[in-house]
């Protein structure tokens, strides 16, 4: 499983285009798809956490795994972030094999979400090209910071947050964005139409087995549960019905 270091001197569609076609390995087990994409801030003031964090995604891919119908249908990508952008590309949840995470630098969240939220809709189409059909992906960014690639407020920032909240809105994905320090909990709160969420780094390894055990849950049901408009409840609200 490559892991690609993605540059933003090159067009953001076209790079993350040429990694799926290279390095996509996302297997037709005939079951509907579901895509999982990871967002991991791996800036400096992240190293404590890094073990916290890469146990969580251990027992998050663990657990999936332990469900049989997860186990056949869930596609995971992970995107890490520091100073620069490393991405894994999606791959079948039986073929994923653990990346190594460091922490350095600083925090590139700009362009770290924008090749996330390109990788969703091109994973997407891989899917619709080859006759796979598939349930609403689900994107989580966990972070602890601001970001210092391009400044928050700036209109490139904000047409991009205006796109993943678009994205939100027409149930084309849902967006969990988690804040793991309350002095960056005012900006990441403006990425989603739902809101962000404070979580304590001590609680990451909790919050990756609640996540399993909701899209296991969700699995298993005939229909997408995450895919249903519901105006009187949030996404939060509503994965965590399921678990």
């Amino acid at each position: 499983m490559a892991i690609n270091t993605f540059t933003k001197d090159q067009q953001v569609h076209e790079e993350i285009a040429e990694i799926l076609e290279d390095h996509a390995d996302i297997i037709d087990s005939g079951q509907e798809r579901r895509y999982l994409q990871l967002i991991l801030d791996m800036s400096g003031s992240v190293s404590p956490y890094v073990s916290t964090i890469e146990n969580g995604v251990k027992a998050l891919v663990k657990g999936l795994k332990e469900d049989p119908l997860s186990e056949t249908s869930i596609d995971i990508g992970i995107t890490t972030f520091g100073s620069n952008v490393d991405m894994v590309p999606p791959t079948s949840i039986t073929e994923f094999s653990m990346p190594s995470f460091r922490s350095s630098g600083a925090t590139a969240m700009f362009e770290a979400l924008e090749a996330s939220f390109e990788t969703v809709e091109l994973t997407k189409q891989h899917y619709r090209d080859n006759g796979m059909s598939y349930r609403r992906p689900i994107v989580v960014l966990m972070t602890d910071g601001y970001p210092t690639d391009v400044p928050i407020q700036d209109r490139k920032f904000q047409d991009l947050i205006g796109r993943i909240r678009d994205g939100e809105d027409q149930k084309k994905w849902m967006f969990l964005p988690l804040a793991i320090d309350h002095s960056c909990l005012p900006a990441v709160d403006q990425l989603s139409s739902n809101g962000a969420k404070e979580l304590d780094p001590k609680a990451i390894l909790a919050f990756m087995k609640w996540l399993s055990n909701s899209i296991n849950t969700a699995s298993n049901q005939a229909s997408d549960p995450l895919a249903k408009s519901n105006p009187a409840m949030s996404d939060w609200e509503i994965i965590n019905n399921l678990s």
